[in-house]
């Protein structure tokens, strides 16, 4: 059996070898995560392996929650729907309990209409496991991760209109939605506990305020 300076050498020697095996040699010579991403690789064929995003997984700012089904959806208007309620009674009483739209929104959903109808669609919930800025977060969103209709945002608010347990955070943190027709922003979505409603406000993914970890990104 080598010796472990032996292995050293060996290392050193291939190293020096171009091509995909030098590369990920010299990823893991900073990072030893890629020692699991290369095992999770190598399973990638085998029943039951894990079917991890490499990328997410090396940087560790997301883990995947769960995927969620949504239904086929009608022909939906935004700005009818996202309208912030004065009224504490009103909103007690809604289906959708809605205190505050960003205003910088509302141009957004008037350039959207009408969106079309569309079938079933699946999105994958991803929690932040690290403090980050969007501009930190979005890189690592895999490449086939879906922007969001304002329809599909509304899909997944109306299961827990009045703040009920479900998919989305409603301790007061936020859920980022990427949306389809303008993904130079980002759609933020927090239930405020104490007030008893859904928030919504639009950031640009440029902004570099910092986010707590914990946080989730949809899409």
């Amino acid at each position: 059996m080598p010796k472990n300076n032996d292995l050293a050498l060996l290392g050193d020697a291939l190293q020096e070898i171009p091509g995909p095996l030098k590369d990920f040699l010299r990823k893991r010579k900073k990072d030893p995560k890629w020692d699991k991403a290369f095992e999770l690789m190598l399973r990638g064929g085998n029943p039951g392996a894990e079917k991890t995003d490499i990328k997410s997984m090396v940087s560790g700012l997301f883990e995947v929650v769960k995927k969620v089904k949504l239904t086929e959806l009608d022909e939906f208007r935004p700005a009818d729907k996202f309208v912030a309620m004065s009224d504490e009674k009103d909103r007690a009483k809604a289906l959708v309990s809605i205190g505050y739209v960003d205003p910088d929104l509302q141009p957004l959903m008037n350039k959207i209409g009408v969106e079309s109808a569309r079938g079933p669609q699946i999105l994958t919930i991803r929690r932040t496991l690290k403090v980050a800025t969007f501009g930190q977060m979005l890189p690592e969103l895999p490449k086939r991760a879906k922007k969001v209709s304002m329809g599909q945002v509304w899909q997944m608010i109306e299961k827990q209109g009045q703040g009920q347990e479900g998919d989305l955070l409603v301790n007061g943190w936020a859920n980022f939605f990427l949306l389809e027709e303008d993904p130079s922003v980002v759609l933020i979505c927090d239930w405020d506990p104490g007030y008893r409603d859904w928030r919504f406000g639009l950031d640009p993914a440029s902004y570099s305020g910092r986010w707590r970890d914990g946080r989730q990104f949809l899409s």
